[in-house]
Parts: structure tokens; sequence; C-alpha cells
């Protein structure tokens, strides 16, 4: 990687990088993971628990493909998220409002979110969860991120440079 500019150099795979996209490049393969109710409990007191397999999910994640954070809230919830949980940032190669994300430009969209689906993540191969209401974690966004994980590595999904 380009210390400079944190673009890959010839050569170099992106497999298990931090992406630096610039948004009209067509990439093979990424993945978003939805912040409210999949990452991340309401807001309780002015504060929202993380839930505690969200470390190691996005880890994995991110180490198989481009990973972004989505919101139907908007760019904003994502960037708050990385504000409050700053042990994500490296994870994490952007963050977009669900209805900006250039969707088109990705053959191979991936997306894990919760319960509360919404229009768009119909639009990718998508792993629902259920609703993270703070407490106890039932690790199944754990159990998502290896299965979008095996399904991309299955199919042979990797970006080139």
């Amino acid at each position: 990687m380009d210390e400079n500019s944190g673009r890959l150099k010839h050569g170099e795979s992106q497999r298990g990088k931090k992406l630096n996209w610039n948004k009209s490049d067509r990439l093979k393969v990424i993945i978003l993971v939805d912040v409210d109710g999949t990452l991340v409990s309401p807001y309780r007191a002015g504060k929202r628990e993380l839930r505690s397999s969200a470390p190691k999910a996005l880890e994995l994640l991110s180490s198989h493909a481009p990973l972004f954070l989505w919101s139907i809230a908007g760019v904003e919830n994502g960037l708050r998220l990385l504000k409050e949980f700053s042990q994500l940032r490296s994870l994490v190669s952007g963050c977009y409002g669900k209805d900006e994300f250039p969707l088109h430009l990705i053959d191979n969209p991936y997306c894990i979110d919760d319960e509360q689906v919404d229009d768009v993540v119909l639009q990718c191969n998508h792993v629902i969860v259920d609703t993270f209401q703070g407490g106890m974690d039932s690790n199944d966004l754990l159990k998502a991120a290896q299965i979008v994980i095996r399904h991309i590595t299955d199919k042979g999904l990797f970006n080139n440079p």
C-alpha cells in the first residue's frame, strides 16, 4: 500500500485491507452492515451499547471484503458509531446512508441487517439478525458474518486492484 495516498499498489490484493474507493470504479464484492439494531442498541440516557460480538464480526468481514456501515438514518449515524466505538475505525472503509450507497457499482453486494428490513436491503445478498436491544448478545451477528464469508469464499469473490 502506498503510505502517502493510502491506495493499493499495482498487483496488491484488496482482500483483508481497508479500501480507499473513489466511488466510480466497479467492485466485485463489498459488505454493508447496518448500524441501529444490528451493531448497536437504541440510545438510552444518551448512550448506546455495542453488541459484544460486533468487533470480532467486523474484523472477520473486513478481512474478506471492503466493509461499509450504512444506516437509514444517514451517513452521520455511521460516523457517530465510529466516534463512539473507535476500536472499529480501522475495520471500516466508509459510512453511507442506505439510499446513498452506489449499489449500481457493485457486482455482489452483501449486507447484514436487523429484522426491520429496508427495501434497499433486498437488492443485496442479505442475512438478517435479531434486532439488538442491548444486554445479552445472541451471537447471531457473528454467525451472519460467517455465513457471508463462507458464501464469498465459496464463490471466489475477491476484488482485484
